[in-house]
């Protein structure tokens, strides 16, 4: 593959880190939501009031946007060094 090909450009860079942090919302948001909603209401009374639920909301919407950030990382420091050397059998 030429060198040229393996760049991570930054626009890729910010593409890839906006795909994968919306993808990390939308899985969230459906295991939460959708799958253990029930079990959540079951255990309300151990869980956070509302307000401090509402209070500490940006810390969860900072979260998978950093994941989403190293992985992007990660993506372009793996095409600046190249693959990962045959392991010898």
């Amino acid at each position: 593959m030429p060198a040229r090909e393996r760049q991570m450009t930054t626009t890729k860079f910010f593409l890839r880190t906006l795909i994968v942090a919306v993808a990390m919302f939308a899985l969230g948001f459906v295991g939460h939501q959708f799958l253990l909603g029930r079990d959540y209401t079951s255990v309300a009374p151990i869980m956070w009031s509302k307000q401090d639920m509402q209070a500490h909301m940006t810390i969860v919407l900072h979260e998978p946007v950093n994941v989403a950030f190293l992985h992007a990382s990660t993506c372009a420091a793996r095409l600046a060094v190249g693959p990962p050397p045959a392991i010898p059998t």
